[in-house]
C-alpha cells in the first residue's frame, strides 16, 4: 500500500515538474549558469538541461575528484583507504595482523620492563584501588555462599574480572558514558577508523592508563596520533581532566580487555559443561587481584598484616549489608515494573496484571512476606 501511494503521488507530480521545466530560461538552472543549457523541442516547446561539458572533460574531472577526495572513504571516525585489489583479510591467504595486548605488570606482578605508563598510580590511589578490587572479592565469595544457602534466589561474580571492572572506573568520572558491546572488538575498530586498543585486563595499572588516554581522545583533550602519545594527567589522579593537552576531534574509541571470567557465568550456571576444571583453575591461579598485591607489595605500599585487617574489615563490612538486606522488608511485586518509564506503557501494564493475578492463583509459590499488589 505504502509503494502504491507513492507511485501515485509521483504520477501526479509529473505535470507540474515539465511546467517548471518549460519555464525555465533558455539558459539554466540558478546558480549553475555554465553548467547546463535547454534545448527547444519545436512541437510543444518543452525544454530539457543537458551538459555542456564534454564527455573527455566530465571524465577529467571525475578523475582528478578520484585522486585528491575519493581516496579514502570519509566515517565519522576516521578516514579508510579504498584499494583496486580484491583481497580477503584473515585466513590462510592473507593473516591479519594481531592486535597486541597492551600490559605494564606482568603475572607475577612486577614491573613490565620499558612499559608506556603515561599515568603511574600513586601509592593513595593504588591502596584505593586495591580495596575496591579486595571488596568486591569479598563479596563475591559471601554472596555466592549467601545464595547457595538459599538467602537470595540469583547472583553473577566477577572473578577474574575485578581488574577490569576497578581500573576503568578509577579513570571515569560519573559523567562519562561507557559502551559494552562483547568481544573481539579491537580488531573492528580500524575498519571503521576509529582508534582501538587491546588491554590486558588482569592488569589493573594497564586498564587505568588506556581508559584515561580513550577518554582524553573521546573528549578531544588529547592525545593526538599514535598510541605512544599521552594526554595530560588529571588533577585529581582519578580521571579527571588534569591539565592542556593537544587538541584533537572528539570521537570514539574501542578498548578491548582480554580477561577470563574464572566463575561461572551466574549462579543459575554450571559452566564445568563447556569447559574444563582444570582450565578454570589454571585463570584462577592468575588471580587480578593477588597480581596487583604483589606489585603494591614490591613497592612497601602493602604487607601481610595490611591485608589480614583489610580482609576482616571488608568481610563485617559485607556481612553487615547482607544482614541489613534481610530485615528490610520485602517491596510489592509491582515494584519490579515501576522506576522505568514516566508513564507505563500498555504492554508493560498488561505484563503487570499478568503477574499479579498469577501470584494471587499460587501464592504458596511467592515469599511468604512479600506483598502481592
Amino acid at each position: 500500500m505504502l509503494s502504491r501511494a507513492l507511485v501515485q503521488q509521483g504520477t501526479a507530480l509529473l505535470p507540474r515538474l515539465a511546467g517548471a521545466l518549460a519555464s525555465t530560461s533558455a539558459g539554466t538552472f540558478p546558480g549553475h549558469p555554465a553548467s547546463a543549457s535547454a534545448t527547444a523541442f519545436p512541437p510543444n516547446g518543452t525544454r530539457f538541461v543537458h551538459s555542456t561539458r564534454t564527455e573527455a572533460e566530465a571524465e577529467a574531472e571525475a578523475a582528478a575528484r578520484s585522486g585528491a577526495g575519493e581516496a579514502h572513504l570519509e566515517l565519522p571516525a576516521g578516514r579508510v583507504p579504498y584499494t583496486s585489489q580484491l583481497r580477503f583479510v584473515g585466513g590462510p591467504d592473507s593473516p591479519a595482523p594481531t592486535i597486541p595486548v597492551y600490559r605494564t605488570i606482568d603475572s607475577s606482578g612486577r614491573d613490565v620492563p620499558d612499559a608506556h605508563v603515561p599515568h603511574p598510580l600513586s601509592q593513595d590511589l593504588a591502596l584505593r584501588i586495591y580495596t575496591a578490587m579486595a571488596r568486591l572479592q569479598t563479596m563475591d565469595t559471601l554472596f555466592y555462599e549467601a545464595q547457595r544457602q538459599g538467602r537470595f534466589s540469583f547472583y553473577l561474580t566477577c572473578q577474574g574480572e575485578e581488574a577490569t571492572n576497578i581500573g576503568s572506573a578509577a579513570a571515569l568520572s560519573d559523567k562519562d558514558m561507557v559502551g559494552d558491546w562483547g568481544d573481539g572488538i579491537a580488531g573492528r575498530g580500524p575498519s571503521y577508523g576509529i582508534p582501538a586498543i587491546r588491554v590486558d585486563g588482569g592488569d589493573v595499572q594497564a586498564v587505568y592508563n588506556a581508559v584515561r588516554e580513550a577518554r582524553a581522545r573521546a573528549l578531544g583533550l588529547g592525545p593526538g596520533p599514535g598510541l605512544g602519545a599521552t594526554s595530560a594527567p588529571a588533577a585529581d589522579g582519578n580521571g579527571g581532566e588534569g591539565g592542556a593537552s593537544p587538541p584533537v576531534a572528539p570521537g570514539p574509541v574501542l578498548l578491548e580487555c582480554m580477561s577470563y571470567r574464572c566463575g561461572h557465568h551466574s549462579t543459575s550456571d554450571d559452566s564445568t559443561r563447556y569447559r574444563t576444571a582444570e582450565e578454570m583453575q589454571s585463570w584462577r591461579s592468575r588471580d587480578p587481584v593477588a597480581r596487583f598485591r604483589s606489585w603494591l607489595a614490591r613497592r612497601g605500599w602493602w604487607d601481610e598484616g595490611r591485608e589480614a585487617e583489610l580482609r576482616r574489615e571488608v568481610r563485617q563490612q559485607v556481612l553487615a549489608a547482607l544482614d541489613s538486606a534481610a530485615r528490610q522488608p520485602k517491596p510489592p511485586l509491582s515494584d519490579m515494573f515501576s522506576d522505568v518509564y514516566a508513564a507505563m506503557p500498555p504492554h508493560l501494564a498488561e505484563q503487570r496484571e499478568a503477574t499479579l493475578a498469577f501470584a494471587r492463583r499460587h501464592p504458596a509459590l511467592c515469599p511468604p512476606d512479600m506483598p502481592i499488589r
